[in-house]
């Protein structure tokens, strides 16, 4: 059956409510053309036909395209939703920008996830209760506790998360991981959590800058980009490895703690090389950063 035939039969299969047979031609011409036209045909048809799980798979393949029109960004955010991924569903309404249309599908959503609470009490507080109680897990464990606790209503999520970041066991990743999707879900309220020094700390999410947007992760990969981009691509990509690590242990206090640029991507590329550094002749802040990064790295070294 060539092209022509192959949409005739999806239409006429779509207007008689034939999902499945239409989705089946769909995917034999997604094959061959994964056009956006046919994506968005395909997605729709999979989500009109209950299969949520397939539905998103395929978005996930063009979802900066499914942001363009409130019809397309309402199928997408549905379809997060239907398949239970509260979390991401609420981050991509938050980025709405059209007051009232953003309002709609709020409300919309808040039903959703009322329902679901009242019919899945036992297994929100299985998921709510893994992430509280995540700490002292080994950091695969963790991971999994993770990826399942996006799943929950977004209220479950802020009170298991605020649990989870005040455990002395979480891994610094893991705390990263948390605070990042709190800053995403434009939480507005002071929390507690518990740093790499053992100590607690009042931050409120909203005022939290995206990792890469921090004033010494700018600076700290412009000066690896300079020295290293061009001439040595291999310690270049060390060094992007190094300090995306140690960025992301130091958040959110990495800015108070890498002031000194420089000397922070001179002192990781001593270490790096296996250069011995003579303590005697440095000064107090130099002493201090490397203090820093030996015992950044022996964090890193102790989950491997």
């Amino acid at each position: 059956m060539d092209n022509q035939s192959l949409w005739q039969s999806i239409y006429q299969n779509l207007d008689a409510h034939h999902y499945l047979l239409a989705i089946n031609d769909l995917k034999k011409i997604y094959k061959d053309d994964p056009s956006l036209k046919v994506n968005q045909i395909l997605v729709k048809t999979l989500f009109n036909n209950g299969d949520y799980l397939a539905a998103k798979e395929y978005l996930l393949e063009r979802i900066n395209d499914y942001q363009n029109s409130e019809e397309d960004f309402k199928l997408m955010i549905n379809i997060f939703k239907f398949n239970h991924n509260f979390v991401q569903a609420q981050i991509i309404i938050n980025s709405i920008r059209n007051k009232s249309f953003k309002l709609d599908v709020q409300n919309d959503f808040n039903h959703f996830q009322a329902d679901y609470k009242s019919e899945n009490d036992e297994l929100i507080n299985k998921l709510e209760n893994d992430l509280f109680h995540i700490g002292g897990k080994k950091l695969s464990n963790q991971q999994i506790i993770i990826t399942e606790s996006m799943n929950l209503p977004v209220s479950n999520y802020f009170d298991g998360a605020q649990g989870a970041l005040l455990d002395p066991f979480l891994y610094p990743a893991i705390r990263f991981n948390i605070l990042d999707i709190l800053r995403e879900l434009q939480i507005n309220q002071s929390i507690n959590i518990k740093w790499i020094d053992k100590k607690a700390h009042s931050i409120n999410p909203i005022d939290l800058l995206p990792l890469a947007k921090t004033k010494s992760a700018v600076n700290i990969f412009s000066i690896i980009n300079s020295m290293f981009g061009q001439q040595s691509p291999i310690v270049f990509q060390n060094m992007l490895k190094t300090f995306s690590l140690f960025l992301a242990y130091l958040y959110p206090f990495n800015d108070d703690v890498i002031t000194d640029y420089s000397r922070w991507v001179e002192v990781a590329y001593q270490l790096q090389i296996g250069n011995q550094i003579d303590l005697h002749h440095c000064d107090e802040d130099y002493r201090l950063i490397y203090e820093w990064q030996l015992r950044l790295l022996k964090m890193v070294d102790s989950i491997k």
